[in-house]
């Protein structure tokens, strides 16, 4: 049996621990969690592809805008605010970056 994990089950070493247990019950996984766990302390050292200052000036736009709930304003407000959080996620920045980053990625993470 084969598992193709992706990205953001990778980095998430809690997740992906519960999924090989299951998969694998009683196998000794302590060497695979430590590097898994190593690998997303790699992935959160990534920056984001969005400046501090950038999010900045975007959250401050956002607050100084009237909006009205009566006119599906709070949907709008509500997708700015996603589109924002996608920018900010680093794993997003790999996983739309194009070959750019992933050869980054590979560069500073390099897989067995």
């Amino acid at each position: 049996m084969a598992v193709i994990a992706d990205l953001d089950l990778i980095a998430d070493s809690d997740k992906m621990l519960a999924v090989l247990a299951a998969l694998n019950p009683g196998a000794d996984l302590t060497a695979l969690i430590a590097d898994l766990r190593a690998l997303g302390q790699k992935l959160k050292a990534l920056p984001p592809a969005i400046t501090v200052e950038r999010v900045k000036e975007e959250l401050s736009r956002l607050a100084s805008t009237d909006y009205t709930w009566a006119t599906d304003d709070d949907n709008k407000l509500r997708s700015k605010l996603n589109d924002l959080e996608q920018r900010i996620k680093r794993i997003r920045r790999l996983k739309e970056g194009g070959d750019y980053h992933r050869r980054e990625f590979h560069a500073r993470i390099p897989c067995r």
